[in-house]
């Protein structure tokens, strides 16, 4: 039979390593917590347009994981508006989807078809 002081130091270990199991465990969070989904500023200051490649989601900010406006079809025609540079480097197009009053944000690698292409950063 165990002591007494036998259970109490098992528990004890016990209860530090399900605290280092938790504290390990909450601080690797996803790479993508640290993206802002605040939509930038934007304005209609450039023109073209462009055609989807491929079946896309127009976000509401200028990261893959940021929330979803609409999904888009391949050969969808976006109006471009102007454009933004991610934290990861990667070019993002705030644009209209032709025919319609939905905007949003499209990665410009999402576009194969492009037509009368002046682009500007946002806000300038």
């Amino acid at each position: 039979m165990l002591s007494r002081t036998a259970i109490s130091s098992a528990l004890a270990a016990a209860a530090l390593a399900a605290g280092a199991l938790v504290c390990t465990t909450a601080s690797a969070a996803p790479a993508s917590a640290d993206v802002n989904c605040t939509p930038p500023y934007h304005n209609n200051n450039s023109t073209g347009w462009g055609k989807l490649t491929g079946t896309y989601n127009l976000k509401k900010a200028p990261y893959a994981s940021c929330g979803n406006v609409k999904n888009l079809r391949g050969g969808t025609k976006l109006y471009f508006h102007c454009y933004v540079v991610n934290a990861y480097g990667n070019e993002w197009i705030y644009s209209r989807v032709a025919g319609t009053e939905t905007y949003g944000w499209m990665s410009y690698a999402n576009f194969g078809e492009k037509g009368d292409v002046a682009l500007l950063p946002c806000g300038s």
